[in-house]
């Protein structure tokens, strides 16, 4: 494994030797909004995700080639219509079985009153987020943000312009700007007669969506009900956030958040997505499978979504949006998680079919041995497969954990694990060596904290061994069941060292990587490396992917291998990358952006795992 995030452009190869398929084994696509309507429910998300159901359910993944985010959904006049990054609108008249892609023009030519804050930066690097959809009972309102980029010497300068587009059958879109110079617009909701934009730095409101106001309010969601409009927001105390509600019976023009209450301490639930009036109550979707319900706006109750054959970590469960279909409430949430309840007390977890898994996890690496299948990842994620098909999930150690990097000889495993708060919520973490027999379900571990992750374990007959990302060794003693250090950290063992793959005869790839430069592919040519020609990110991509949340990724590849005479390449934003030589690579189209962290090939077909549960098959070779 090399250390692994990125988005790359550049051309696919003018004949795509395979086609990749997207498989629902490890379905784990975050689900960012839910919606009913024609007796159906529609759920879309992360990667193009969209998942559908007649009766809450039984859940069918609906196969789509976008794999942008799908960040909101609404139905109305027959339709769904759902609303995405990358400029993606979708649309349904056949209850969420196929679906028609729409786009969105916003040139000052075609939108009224819309003019560039600086000359030529509609026309540069940009990006086009629709945040939000929904039926104001007429026609759908889209919410959209386009940030145009500028970029000098790697900085970033941008300019957020919103804009809300209407239509009364998803097909044909009329816009109009709300401004520029706003950034982070997430929703728009129809409250009390009134259109309400919410972002990370003010909060609009209109009768007519043509003339606007603007407040200071830092919102992350509102919703009106019985008791009035009730504001979902983040509190941040000593660096410290939280969850809070606060009534407003208006907006005023300086703000006041003191009648506020937290719903939870920041430990305990550090923040929330989204809050709405639902059968007579205010329900707020939370962090860590938490729903907080209220019938008042001031007294709050904490629910929690968890069922007994949940496999994610509490840490990691985000629960994004709940709504009631006049008998039961659908929550979803995070890593595909689709939960049901009749009383927001007790929940039923879902799967979605050709999964038998009810929420699924970062895949992290992926081998193979004596004809089984292994994919290892988050919350302790262990499966072995002889036919791809049918999968075995020892109970190797608690969900809390990472399953980093691993081995396996098809009954022992050994395992690099991490244990920590998830992301920039990580104040510390644990690390932990673990050593497992699949057949008595014996374990050896040991635990350490640093900064120096396992990244690479071995079983080479009776040697059992992990390095740490220092350099540093371990071993494993099977006569006294015992991991030890062995000797000093060793500077040529690091992670942070070129990765050398070998190839047919001489061939030989090397990769490296520095945070100010990026990527770096070279092949051996008379006893010297030689810059190899690839793809480039694009600015705007590795910008994005080097402020990923997840910055133990960054920019990089994930896994470089050799197999069917040819070196494969696998990395952020579902990037594969294929060379003959290792002298010249390009890029081939995947169904997926998600982080792509391992490749095998069996002899017939080219296995990726990757993050949200991305599991990737290819067809023949052509």
């Amino acid at each position: 494994m090399i250390g692994a995030t990125v988005g790359m452009s550049g051309k696919a190869e003018a004949a795509q030797a395979y086609t990749f398929k997207q498989n629902a084994q490890f379905f784990g696509k975050d689900l960012l909004d839910v919606a009913y309507g024609g007796g159906t429910y529609v759920a879309a998300g992360g990667d193009g995700a969209i998942v559908r159901s007649t009766d809450g359910e039984s859940w069918k993944i609906v196969g789509t080639t976008i794999k942008s985010d799908l960040n909101a959904i609404a139905y109305g006049n027959g339709c769904f219509v759902v609303a995405g990054e990358d400029n993606t609108i979708l649309v349904s008249s056949d209850r969420g079985q196929k679906w028609t892609k729409r786009s969105l023009t916003l040139t000052p030519s075609t939108v009224p009153g819309l003019k560039e804050t600086e000359p030529g930066n509609l026309s540069r690097s940009k990006e086009i987020i629709h945040g939000g959809v929904i039926w104001d009972g007429k026609r759908f309102v889209v919410l959209t943000q386009l940030n145009a980029y500028v970029f000098s010497e790697g900085v970033k300068r941008s300019t957020g312009y919103v804009f809300v587009s209407t239509s009364t059958d998803g097909m044909s879109w009329k816009t109009s700007l709300v401004g520029p110079y706003l950034y982070g617009v997430s929703k728009i909701k129809l409250l009390d007669g009134a259109y309400t934009i919410v972002s990370e730095s003010k909060t609009a409101t209109s009768r007519d969506l043509k003339t606007w106001t603007l407040y200071d309010y830092e919102l992350l969601d509102i919703a009106s009900g019985s008791a009035g409009k009730v504001a979902l927001w983040e509190r941040v105390e000593s660096m410290r956030p939280r969850p809070a509600a606060l009534r407003l019976s208006a907006f005023s023009t300086k703000p006041n958040y003191k009648p506020s209450v937290d719903l939870a301490s920041w430990s305990a639930v550090p923040s929330a997505s989204s809050i709405d009036y639902v059968n007579g109550l205010y329900v707020v979707n939370a962090y860590k499978t938490n729903l907080f319900v209220s019938k008042d706006g001031n007294s709050w109750s904490k629910r929690s979504v968890w069922t007994e054959n949940s496999r994610i970590s509490v840490d990691r469960s985000i629960m994004n949006k709940t709504i009631w279909d006049g008998k039961r409430y659908v929550t979803v949430g995070a890593f595909g998680g689709i939960y049901t309840s009749k009383d927001l007390k007790t929940f039923d977890a879902h799967s979605v079919q050709g999964s038998p898994f009810s929420a699924g996890s970062d895949l992290y690496g992926i081998g193979t041995v004596d004809g089984q299948t292994y994919v290892y990842g988050s919350n302790a994620a262990f499966y072995v497969s002889r036919n791809l098909k049918d999968w075995d999930q020892p109970d190797v150690m608690s969900p809390s954990y990472n399953i980093l990097t691993a081995d396996f000889d098809g009954r022992y495993l050994v395992a690099g694990a991490a244990y920590s708060d998830w992301s920039w919520l990580s104040w510390s973490e644990t690390y932990r060596l673990d050593w497992y027999d699949t057949q008595t379900a014996e374990s050896h571990h040991i635990d350490f904290s640093g900064n120096d992750d396992p990244y690479r374990m071995q079983i080479n007959g009776s040697a059992i061994s992990a390095i740490l990302k220092n350099g540093q060794t371990y071993r494993y003693s099977n006569k006294v069941n015992r991991w030890s250090e062995y000797g000093a950290p060793n500077r040529s063992l690091r992670a942070d060292q070129p990765v050398i793959v070998s190839g047919k005869g001489s061939q030989k790839v090397r990769y490296s990587y520095k945070a100010d430069t990026g990527i770096r592919l070279e092949f051996l040519q008379n006893n010297k490396w030689v810059k190899a020609s690839f793809p480039i990110w694009s600015d705007i991509e590795t910008y994005n992917a080097r402020q990923s949340i997840d910055t133990k990724k960054r920019d990089t590849l994930g896994q470089i291998i050799y197999g069917n005479n040819e070196f494969m390449a696998v990395g952020a934003r579902g990037t594969v990358l294929k060379s003959k030589d290792g002298k010249a690579w390009t890029k081939l189209n995947t169904p997926s952006k998600q982080y792509l962290n391992g490749i095998t090939w069996d002899g017939t077909t080219y296995t990726i795992v990757g993050d949200k549960g991305t599991y990737l098959t290819s067809g023949k070779a052509k």
